[in-house]
Order: structure tokens, then sequence, then C-alpha cells
């Protein structure tokens, strides 16, 4: 069994905001891009990182990455959700311990 090219976990809303003067949005590009090294010490299934970011439109977007899914172990791609559910999660805490809700 194959996984599905589909698969896909998006996020658009991570630090949104309306609109604001470029000072500010550097300064939130910059914030965005710096939650991603911590992401990458997110577990996953045999150390795949099976996700990707994307900076777009002032939100950070996190999605599966189906080709390093592991179809022998995780036919399903269960395992490859959880852990890019994983990487948010600690994306999370991290502006959490940085002051942002």
């Amino acid at each position: 069994m194959t996984v599905s090219p589909v698969i896909d976990i998006h996020t658009r809303s991570l630090l949104r905001t309306p609109s604001i003067d470029a000072s500010r949005a550097v300064f939130r590009d910059w914030l965005l891009r710096s939650l991603v090294p911590y992401a990458t010490l997110a577990p996953s299934g045999h150390n795949t990182q099976p996700w990707r970011f994307r900076l777009r439109d002032g939100a950070l977007e996190l999605r599966a990455d189906t080709t390093r899914a592991l179809p022998v172990v995780d036919p399903r791609a269960r395992a490859l959700v959880v852990s890019c559910g994983a990487a948010l999660a600690v994306m999370r805490v991290v502006l959490r311990h940085d002051g942002y809700e």
C-alpha cells in the first residue's frame, strides 16, 4: 500500500496579524522562521522529520512531506501525521515560552 500524496497539514494562522507596517512584518517573519529549528527537535518515526515549512503571506505553513513516509511500517501514514502534530506542538510551546499566545 502506498501513501497518498494528498496528506496535507496546513497551518495558516500560527501568528497571523491583520495589516501591519513593514517593520512589524519583518519581525513577524523573523519570529516565524526562528521557530523552525525548534520544530526539528520534535519526535518522528525513525527520525524521518516528515514535514516541510514555508513562510507565505505572513503565515508559517506546515505540510506533511510524503516523500519521507514509511509505507512499510506506517501504511496509513498515521505516524507521519502525528509527527507533524508534534512539530506544531513544539512550535506552540516555544511561542508560549516567549510570551505569545
